[in-house]
């Protein structure tokens, strides 16, 4: 992990923490109701697109035909921006000073993010859409907003999301996203967006929401239940 610089250069002095895997067997609930055996640890096969937990099992079909029309466009988009976004991960003269929120629309997100803005570390959220129970006001920035308002929203959303990567790369400090990742989880190329944050030296926090981490009615274990849920209820 790379080192940050500025005020998140504190984040060194932080205590490692190590990831505590299931118990032998153990059944976890994956999304989308994929289930999965983990006997050392939690293994995830692809990123999970955001906002998509109403979704079949099994997409068959014109709704299998639209997914897959949406994932080409998706990576239509993803291979026209990797000359621009590898020149931005290797480049000088990135300016690292932000820390960056995002783009699953948590709202502990926006809580988080304002925290540290309140003790004078620069912080902003990025969302890739709003829960109806929120609005777009609790966010600094949505991925849509990075494209051109009169496009399609399909298309803004695309677009945007290719452009708010750039961004992160040339100006985040520290990327706080899910194990979804931030900009490519509905493109065939979600493992370029670790290597691009590798290459431009930005440390991830991994934050789980809710939809990728433990079922708690699936923990054997009654101590690591209770921890989880006086942590994380």
């Amino acid at each position: 992990v790379a080192a940050a610089t500025g005020p998140w250069s504190r984040s060194r002095q932080l205590p490692t923490c190590t990831y505590s895997p299931a118990l032998e067997g153990q059944k976890l609930q994956l999304p989308f109701g994929r289930v999965q055996s983990d006997r050392s640890h939690l293994r995830i096969s692809k990123a999970w697109p955001a906002l998509t937990s109403n979704k079949p099992k099994e997409a068959v079909g014109p709704v299998k035909n639209h997914r897959l029309l949406r994932q080409l466009t998706w990576d239509v988009f993803v291979v026209a921006f990797i000359p621009a976004l590898i020149l931005a991960a290797f480049l000088p003269g990135k300016r690292h000073s932000t820390g960056i929120f995002g783009s699953f629309p948590a709202l502990n997100f926006k809580y988080w993010s304002q925290a540290l803005n309140q003790i004078g570390i620069p912080s902003m959220t990025i969302v890739d859409g709003v829960f109806s129970i929120n609005s777009p006001d609790d966010f600094d920035r949505m991925i849509a907003d990075f494209a051109w308002s009169g496009l399609p929203l399909p298309i803004r959303r695309r677009l945007g999301g290719c452009i708010a990567l750039l961004f992160v790369l040339r100006c985040g400090s520290v990327l706080h996203t899910p194990f979804s990742g931030f900009a490519f989880s509905g493109s065939s190329f979600w493992r370029l967006e670790s290597w691009l944050l590798r290459r431009a030296r930005i440390p991830v926090v991994i934050l789980p929401v809710g939809f990728d981490i433990y079922m708690y009615s699936r923990i054997l274990d009654p101590s690591i239940r209770y921890g989880l849920l006086a942590d994380y209820p």
